[in-house]
Protein backbone atom coordinates (compact mmCIF):
# COMPACT_ATOMS: atom_id res chain seq x y z
CA UNK A 1 0.00 0.00 0.00
CA UNK A 2 1.28 3.61 -0.79
CA UNK A 3 2.09 6.10 2.38
CA UNK A 4 -0.82 7.89 1.70
CA UNK A 5 -3.45 5.02 1.39
CA UNK A 6 -1.18 3.71 5.12
CA UNK A 7 -1.70 7.27 6.57
CA UNK A 8 -5.47 7.94 5.62
CA UNK A 9 -5.82 4.16 7.90
CA UNK A 10 -3.91 5.40 10.14
CA UNK A 11 -1.94 2.02 9.37
CA UNK A 12 1.92 2.79 10.94
CA UNK A 13 4.89 0.74 10.92
CA UNK A 14 5.14 -2.00 13.13
CA UNK A 15 8.90 -1.30 13.86
CA UNK A 16 9.27 2.56 13.12
CA UNK A 17 13.13 1.85 12.74
CA UNK A 18 13.06 -0.85 9.92
CA UNK A 19 13.05 1.15 7.17
CA UNK A 20 16.42 3.06 8.12
CA UNK A 21 18.02 0.56 9.60
CA UNK A 22 17.71 -2.14 6.58
CA UNK A 23 16.22 -0.89 3.15
CA UNK A 24 16.10 -4.14 1.83
CA UNK A 25 13.11 -5.62 4.34
CA UNK A 26 9.31 -5.58 4.29
CA UNK A 27 7.76 -2.52 5.52
CA UNK A 28 5.01 -4.27 7.63
CA UNK A 29 2.57 -2.19 9.32
CA UNK A 30 -0.01 -3.23 12.00
CA UNK A 31 -2.04 -6.01 11.45
CA UNK A 32 -5.91 -5.35 10.88
CA UNK A 33 -9.02 -7.24 10.40
CA UNK A 34 -12.34 -5.76 8.83
CA UNK A 35 -14.39 -4.65 12.13
CA UNK A 36 -17.73 -5.14 10.03
CA UNK A 37 -19.61 -8.29 8.09
CA UNK A 38 -16.37 -10.01 9.61
CA UNK A 39 -16.35 -13.00 12.43
CA UNK A 40 -13.19 -13.70 13.79
CA UNK A 41 -10.76 -12.27 11.00
CA UNK A 42 -9.28 -15.80 10.51
CA UNK A 43 -11.01 -17.26 7.51
CA UNK A 44 -10.08 -16.61 4.11
CA UNK A 45 -13.23 -14.96 3.38
CA UNK A 46 -13.10 -12.79 6.39
CA UNK A 47 -9.99 -11.95 5.09
CA UNK A 48 -10.39 -11.49 1.39
CA UNK A 49 -13.36 -8.71 3.05
CA UNK A 50 -10.50 -6.92 5.06
CA UNK A 51 -8.31 -6.77 1.51
CA UNK A 52 -11.00 -5.28 -0.22
CA UNK A 53 -11.57 -3.03 2.50
CA UNK A 54 -8.08 -1.74 3.19
CA UNK A 55 -8.39 -0.93 -0.97
CA UNK A 56 -11.47 1.08 -0.81
CA UNK A 57 -11.25 4.88 -0.99
CA UNK A 58 -13.97 4.98 1.22
CA UNK A 59 -12.65 3.07 4.01
CA UNK A 60 -11.66 4.47 7.48
CA UNK A 61 -9.59 3.68 10.12
CA UNK A 62 -12.23 3.19 12.96
CA UNK A 63 -13.29 0.50 9.97
CA UNK A 64 -10.16 -2.00 11.37
CA UNK A 65 -9.67 -3.72 14.36
CA UNK A 66 -6.08 -4.47 15.40
CA UNK A 67 -4.57 -6.24 15.60
CA UNK A 68 -5.98 -8.61 12.68
CA UNK A 69 -5.05 -11.22 10.55
CA UNK A 70 -3.60 -9.85 7.61
CA UNK A 71 -0.70 -7.54 7.16
CA UNK A 72 -0.72 -4.76 4.99
CA UNK A 73 2.97 -3.77 3.23
CA UNK A 74 4.04 -0.37 2.64
CA UNK A 75 5.22 0.40 -1.43
CA UNK A 76 8.47 2.52 -1.22
CA UNK A 77 8.35 5.07 -3.64
CA UNK A 78 10.32 4.33 -7.03
CA UNK A 79 8.73 0.92 -7.37
CA UNK A 80 11.14 -1.69 -9.01
CA UNK A 81 13.12 1.03 -10.62
CA UNK A 82 14.59 1.89 -6.73
CA UNK A 83 14.69 -2.25 -5.41
CA UNK A 84 13.74 -4.90 -6.59
CA UNK A 85 10.95 -6.45 -4.88
CA UNK A 86 7.51 -8.35 -4.36
CA UNK A 87 5.65 -5.68 -3.35
CA UNK A 88 7.17 -2.68 -5.65
CA UNK A 89 6.43 -4.88 -8.65
CA UNK A 90 2.89 -5.91 -7.52
CA UNK A 91 1.84 -2.45 -7.72
CA UNK A 92 3.87 -1.29 -10.44
CA UNK A 93 2.07 -3.39 -12.38
CA UNK A 94 -1.49 -2.86 -10.73
CA UNK A 95 -0.45 0.97 -11.30
CA UNK A 96 0.33 0.59 -15.08
CA UNK A 97 -3.07 -1.22 -15.80
CA UNK A 98 -4.82 1.67 -14.44
CA UNK A 99 -6.19 0.18 -11.12
CA UNK A 100 -5.59 1.90 -7.53
CA UNK A 101 -1.95 1.06 -6.45
CA UNK A 102 -2.69 -1.82 -4.00
CA UNK A 103 -2.33 -5.49 -4.56
CA UNK A 104 -2.32 -8.69 -2.56
CA UNK A 105 0.76 -11.19 -2.00
CA UNK A 106 0.22 -14.76 -0.64
CA UNK A 107 2.01 -17.45 0.70
CA UNK A 108 1.08 -20.77 1.00
CA UNK A 109 2.11 -23.17 3.93
CA UNK A 110 2.22 -26.93 2.72
CA UNK A 111 0.85 -28.92 5.76
CA UNK A 112 3.49 -31.13 5.34
CA UNK A 113 6.16 -29.00 6.11
CA UNK A 114 4.05 -27.40 8.79
CA UNK A 115 2.73 -30.29 10.70
CA UNK A 116 3.98 -33.27 9.11
CA UNK A 117 7.70 -33.30 7.75
CA UNK A 118 8.26 -37.00 7.24
CA UNK A 119 4.20 -37.34 6.06
CA UNK A 120 4.50 -39.03 2.63
CA UNK A 121 2.76 -36.72 -0.30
Amino acid sequence: MKQEDLERLNLPLMSTGSENEDPSAAAYTVTVDLKTGASTGVSASDRAKTILALSSPDSKPQDFRRPGHVFPLKYRNGGVLRRAGHTKASVDLVSLAGLRPISVQLQFLMLRMALWPDYPL
